[in-house]
């Protein structure tokens, strides 16, 4: 399953939420690695000189017992206006991996839609690459057992933003809309309706 990837949202001169980034990291060496020291991000993070104030950045940090690569590439939202509805019941991605094959593989059935929508047994996961919230027009209630808990999906639980609950999608008719979110991307930047959503039939 190695390596392992940290995806870090930089802007404004700032690395956004880093705090949480080491935190699973420091997991994924207690789990995999427990005998050798976790890797410092704030170590690898150099400021590009060139940076344009303007603009969002993603660092991206490929890692196993040491870092392997980083990159640095600007970054822009992919609109997403449609979900297609993938059941995938055996897929486990509890650690952010490099190889991101089997998310790929569901990702190529979408048809029609932007993105898709991953269930397990009926229960909301995530999108290929977003955790996500749904609106029943009082609070933003999260899947409380995503394939990956994000680290903005962790702040925002923290901050009582949104609230973890297990969502079957046959409940989507009682919700208005589904907000996309990670690490890149903040929460109300990427929403949809949820009529936007197409099951399989």
């Amino acid at each position: 399953m190695y390596p392992l990837l940290e995806t870090i949202r930089f802007e404004k001169r700032e690395f956004y939420n880093l705090e949480a980034h080491q935190e699973r990291v420091n997991r994924a060496f207690q789990e995999f690695w427990p005998k050798e020291h976790p890797i410092q991000l704030k170590d690898c993070l150099n400021i590009i000189n060139e940076v344009n104030i303007k603009y969002r950045y993603k660092y991206r940090i490929v890692y196993d017992t040491q870092v392997k690569e980083v990159t640095v590439t600007p970054y822009r939202i992919r609109p997403i206006h449609s979900l297609q509805v993938i059941e995938a019941p055996e897929l486990r991605y509890a650690h952010k991996k490099e190889d991101r094959n089997a998310l790929k593989a569901l990702f190529d059935q979408r048809g029609n839609c932007d993105d898709v929508l991953i269930t397990q047994n009926g229960y909301l996961t995530d999108t290929y690459y977003c955790n996500l919230a749904c609106w029943n027009g009082t609070q933003w209630l999260t899947p409380a057992k995503p394939l990956l808990p994000g680290t903005q999906r962790a702040k925002l639980i923290k901050e009582g933003s949104i609230v973890p609950r297990q969502i079957h999608q046959n409940d989507l008719i009682h919700f208005e809309k589904i907000m996309l979110f990670n690490a890149m991307i903040d929460p109300g930047e990427l929403v949809l309706d949820t009529q936007q959503i197409k099951s399989i039939d």
